[in-house]
């Protein structure tokens, strides 16, 4: 994949995470507005002007839409569902993870790093944390609407205990800068993946 990748840890017993899962509007603009600023719970620091154009965009693009005052609804909703989800999880506001553009060169050490210390049955995991292992809603969209990933939290569990052993600087030389960005980036990915397994937690995946 040649572009950037967004993470979202999320607890599955949440009303939020059952709504993207089975209403497409909520499910839609949840998508659209994930990969701005720090993630979905900062979508309402977003310039005001910026978040217009992007609500503009929805309702002109996006036949679930009918108009400008169907999309705000659908954004209020989506603002109490945020609330309620930090309410009932403390904390839950910072897991989130970017990749820009490092994936490939990531899954491709994270395979070889398993491969030397033969554990070859686990490379499989390494693609599923990256890219997901099932579509969010697959019922919801036609097969050529872009749509988010979903990682289990069973599969998160399960995933991590292959990260777990693998340090960043196993993967990525950071003597002269020469691979810093990659080191960098799956540091936070790996955190990013730790911490959700430990809350519990499912991850949603998202083109940026």
């Amino acid at each position: 994949m040649g572009t950037s990748i967004y993470y979202q840890a999320l607890p599955e017993q949440t009303s939020l995470f059952k709504r993207i899962q089975t209403e497409k509007p909520i499910s839609t603009i949840f998508r659209e507005l994930s990969p701005f600023r720090n993630g979905i719970f900062y979508i309402f620091e977003l310039d005001k002007e910026e978040l217009d154009d992007i609500l503009d965009w929805l309702v002109e693009y996006e036949e679930v839409f009918d108009s400008r005052a169907d999309v705000d609804r659908c954004l209020n909703e989506l603002y109490m569902e945020l609330e309620r989800a930090k309410t009932s999880h403390p904390g839950l506001t910072e897991p989130n993870a970017y990749l820009d553009n490092t994936q490939t060169v990531i899954e491709e050490r994270l395979s070889q790093e398993l491969k030397r210390r033969q554990l070859d049955n686990c490379i499989g995991y390494v693609e599923k944390l990256l890219y997901g292992d099932q579509e969010l809603a697959p019922q919801l969209f036609d097969e050529y609407d872009e749509q988010l990933s979903l990682v289990p939290s069973s599969l998160v569990q399960e995933g991590t205990r292959v990260l777990r052993d693998i340090e960043p600087e196993v993967l990525f030389e950071v003597a002269g800068n020469r691979e810093e960005h990659y080191f960098n980036d799956f540091q936070w990915w790996r955190e990013f993946y730790l911490e959700a397994a430990a809350r519990g937690e499912a991850v949603i995946i998202g083109l940026a």
